[in-house]
């Protein structure tokens, strides 16, 4: 023992045999903790980018299906019995998926089955057209304003779609169809890689797929994650995190909400095939640990006392990076293998720092664009909505997380709104902060006008006060184009002022309307709001910039359609613009549809047009509709 402790090779061994215990475990821990990181990193992103792409795929089948038992709604509301039964039996038969489906009237909130038709009667229940009906009754009990559902079928193989368009609202007439479909189209876009499983969740939190109250792993992850809550905050898609099920196996995942249909998809992946290159890592590192102390042990009987001092300060600058003192570097001189250890230990230092500060700016850059998306999203109201006699239909398309775009609507008194639309220069955090502005100025303009009844306030002086104030914070650095209107729908009148925006379109109901035969040429159905003598400037440049009112008539039945330059400015594969042209013939082409369906034919064109070409900028499309107003 007394050899043990006075030999130098000794203690050289034995020190030389803790320092790389030491160096090895802390890098090993340092490589594990940053590879997990990554590992949970990379995995919340290709989990939810999985789950989009194929909740968009589900998703774009629903809306197809739809769309066929909308046309066949148009066509058959008005013919008879038989003829309706023969439609609907030639959708049923032309559409592989469908099995059976019902036509079913509604009137003053009763509804009446009309026809029916089932591929095969025998595979349906006796009652499945009784049970179709009791099921819309109820859906309509609990969203009256809905003309679309989905849900399980009256089989477990099926899916239910029920498609409703307006007949008479006045008179309170609707039609329906409720169509049964087969979910196997769908199970098959869910085809995923070994560890990995999906759910479907209905609104009513059953499992779509297995056609049955949620199993109790499904339960456990619907109730520990909240799943129920994120479905009623209407979140498009987000990662879930880990848990682990009723046999203990530990699984992480996410979930999408179907936009158009109000089912969630929930995909999950076992947490042993996520950290299986981690565990490969963890080997090969106790690999290469076992070569280093090999080597150590060789080394501490062959080296000398010059050695020690040397692997001192190999030792304390490791010592000090597990620590967290990433900033130490070593200092050896030599060209041996402690030369390299040090070398090596500053390399994984250096990295370490970059690879720590890059994550730290990844995670805060992140958070900030998250908080300003959120906040930007609320100054945008709703894609379809309903004030009192109008009809508000809109799409919003941002070129990058933070828009430039804004559009609101206000009632500053009854039966008068009023409507704004700007566009703010680019696009991106700086451009948010003039939505922000203009989102302020109009609801304090809104406020000031509700507090007056209507009274005081004039689309050229709300012009003037988000000119001022833009001006003011900004000093022209950066500038909006705006038009805001005010729409009195008992006195049929309209009052508007633009200041550099995108000419607003007026179509009216009859294509005979006096208001349109305007000169010798002959007149589009549509009315261009592009009084040239008093459109002023864009907003910002100029704080002493004069803008003025402009008076337009506004009968029942008129629509309005306002957008930003983003709509006729994008570009195609060729580098071509959409144009304003373009975006006239598809006002005439479609402007018979419903306003919802006139805002989706519109935006299916211009994205036909761009083929997916980036957008250079904001598009945002809103179409008002007065259909529903009384004369008075």
């Amino acid at each position: 023992m007394k050899w043990l402790t006075a030999s130098l090779r000794v203690k050289f061994f034995i020190m030389t045999f803790v320092i790389a215990a030491l160096t090895i475990v802390t890098m090993s821990l340092l490589q594990s903790r940053v590879l997990t990181q990554l590992l949970e990193s990379s995995f919340r992103s290709s989990s939810i980018e999985t789950s989009e792409k194929i909740g968009s795929e589900v998703d774009s089948l629903i809306q197809r299906w739809a769309l066929s038992t909308v046309y066949l709604l148009q066509g058959i509301y008005s013919l008879p019995e038989e003829q309706a039964k023969e439609e609907l039996q030639r959708l049923i038969d032309i559409q592989k998926d469908f099995t059976a489906g019902d036509v079913i009237s509604e009137e003053n909130k009763i509804l009446t089955l009309k026809t029916s038709y089932a591929l095969d009667e025998s595979k349906e229940k006796p009652n499945r057209s009784e049970l179709a009906k009791t099921w819309l009754e109820k859906m309509r009990s609990k969203y009256p304003d809905r003309l679309f559902f989905v849900d399980i079928g009256t089989r477990r193989d099926t899916l239910r779609i029920v498609r409703g368009i307006p007949v008479n609202v006045a008179e309170g007439k609707l039609f329906w169809i409720v169509v049964e479909a087969s979910k196997s189209s769908i199970s098959s876009l869910l085809n995923l890689q070994e560890g990995m499983k999906t759910y479907i969740l209905t609104e009513s939190i059953q499992d779509f797929l297995a056609g049955a109250a949620p199993s109790k792993d499904l339960q456990n992850l619907i109730r520990d994650k909240k799943v129920d809550q994120l479905m009623k905050l209407d979140v498009g898609s987000g990662f879930f995190g880990s848990y682990r099920d009723t046999k203990k196996i530990a699984w992480q995942g996410s979930y999408y909400r179907l936009p158009s249909s109000g089912l969630t998809l929930i995909i999950q992946q076992k947490e042993d095939a996520l950290f299986a290159p981690l565990n490969f890592q963890i080997k090969q590192t106790l690999k290469w640990a076992a070569l280093i102390l090999l080597l150590a042990v060789l080394i501490s009987f062959i080296t000398a006392e010059a050695l020690i001092n040397r692997l001192e300060k190999v030792t304390k600058a490791t010592e000090a990076i597990a620590r967290g003192q990433f900033q130490t570097r070593i200092n050896v001189v030599g060209n041996d293998e402690i030369k390299q250890l040090g070398d090596s230990v500053n390399t994984m230092a250096g990295r370490l720092v970059d690879l720590l500060n890059h994550e730290k700016d990844m995670v805060r850059l992140e958070h900030e664009l998250d908080v300003a998306n959120e906040v930007q999203g609320s100054f945008i109201p709703q894609e379809l909505a309903r004030e009192g006699a109008m009809v508000l239909a809109s799409s919003y398309r941002s070129a990058s997380e933070c828009g430039g775009d804004f559009w609101g609507h206000y009632i500053i008194a009854p039966n008068t709104h009023m409507l704004l639309v700007g566009d703010a220069t680019g696009h991106g955090l700086p451009a948010a902060l003039v939505t922000a502005i203009a989102y302020a100025t109009g609801h304090l303009c809104s406020n000031l006008a509700a507090q007056n009844a209507g009274q005081g306030i004039v689309p050229s002086m709300v012009l003037s006060l988000l000119n001022k104030a833009l001006y003011d914070s900004l000093k022209g650095k950066l500038c909006m184009t705006f038009f805001a209107c005010i729409i009195d729908t008992k006195n049929r009148t309209m009052i508007y002022s633009n200041g550099g925006h995108p000419f607003p379109l007026i179509i009216p109901r009859s294509p005979e309307d006096e208001r349109l035969k305007t000169g010798k040429r002959k007149a589009k159905p549509f009315i261009v709001l592009n009084d040239i003598k008093k459109n002023g400037q864009p907003l910002g440049f100029d704080p002493n910039s004069i803008y003025q009112d402009s008076t337009q008539d506004f009968y029942p039945g008129d629509r309005l359609l306002m957008y930003t330059d983003g709509i006729v400015e994008c570009f195609n594969p060729e580098q071509k613009q959409w144009g304003t042209r373009a975006l006239e013939k598809s006002v005439q082409k479609n402007m018979e549809n419903t306003p919802v369906l006139f805002r989706d034919k519109i935006m299916a064109d211009m994205e036909e047009f761009r083929a997916n070409t980036p957008l250079p900028d904001d598009a945002t499309l809103v179409v008002v509709s007065t259909e529903l107003e009384d004369a008075a």
